[in-house]
């Protein structure tokens, strides 16, 4: 049995209009890819600045914390040299 040329130029339309989806989801599957592999790249470009603040925050607070433990010693020390300027002895009692 022979195929008629119009029977096979319908199955030549399927096939291509087949293989045309196929390359079309196949762009829709790339682009998509690309859109996922974009979003990822931000993702970790956030999550670096997120980390570089972080760090940079704990540094300042660091520092921070010690400039206030010197300015307490300080104070301390400042003080304690004033009580010691001010100390006077105790009287003594007079002696026979």
């Amino acid at each position: 049995m022979r195929a008629s040329p119009l029977l096979a130029a319908l199955a030549a339309i399927i096939v291509a209009g087949a293989a045309g989806d196929a390359a079309a989801q196949a762009g829709r599957d790339g682009t998509e890819i690309q859109r996922q592999q974009q979003l990822q790249r931000q993702l970790d470009q956030q999550r670096r600045e997120i980390w570089q603040r972080d760090q940079e925050r704990m540094r300042d607070d660091g520092w921070r914390q010690q400039q206030d433990w010197m300015q307490r010693r300080n104070l301390q020390q400042q003080q304690d040299m004033q009580r010691r300027q001010q100390w006077q002895p105790p009287p003594q009692p007079p002696r026979r």
